[in-house]
């Protein structure tokens, strides 16, 4: 009977002594894009002189985006984003922060590397492509006909693209968001 509890402690011993660790790689990039925003002002929000006329148009910049991908995994991972103008006219901006989370069509979404015995394999997926939602908040700054305004907004969009790796530590990423926003200013 001893025999038998002392061979499966040795044998529970080793299965968990093959398993080292398993560990998916956090990520961290920098995109440079377009940020295109249209709005439209509430009737109800304003006041001064463009009471009877509510501005509407667009702004378009050049912008930088950082992410931090702090939970990723096989099928999703989990990010954190902030967009600043790199170019602007200065006349109008967008300045935005939030967090959303990607899945992945394809069985590993994720670098992923595991350690066993002094021994790492590192995985790396060829072409991942991904849809996701986000959601933030931002700043915007846009010249009417007769002022310059700046608003807060909430926002949620849907985004979807692949990231194609170039090298070990770098890789294209191509994405589209496309978002929705509510001034609350």
């Amino acid at each position: 009977m001893i025999k038998k509890h002392l061979f499966l402690i040795i044998l529970f011993l080793s299965f968990s002594a093959w398993a080292d660790s398993n560990e998916f790689q956090k990520e961290f990039g920098i995109s440079v894009g377009m940020a295109n925003i249209s709005f439209t002002e509430a009737q109800s929000g304003l006041a001064g002189e463009n009471i009877k006329q509510p501005a509407s148009g667009s702004t378009s910049n050049m912008s930088l985006q950082a992410f931090y991908k702090f939970l990723p995994g096989l099928k999703r991972s989990t990010y954190l984003y902030s967009t600043v103008p790199a170019m602007s006219s200065g006349q109008s901006s967008y300045f935005s922060v939030g967090a959303g989370m990607e899945f992945y069509f394809n069985e590993i979404g994720s670098r992923m590397q595991m350690s066993n015995s002094g021994t790492t394999i590192k995985i790396t997926p060829r072409l991942r492509y991904f849809w996701g939602f986000e959601g933030g908040v931002g700043y915007i700054t846009y010249l009417t006909l007769t002022e310059k305004k700046t608003d807060f907004l909430m926002d949620l969009g849907l985004m979807g693209g692949f990231t194609y790796p170039i090298n070990e530590k770098w890789s294209l990423r191509t994405q589209l968001t496309i978002a929705r926003g509510t001034g609350i200013n």
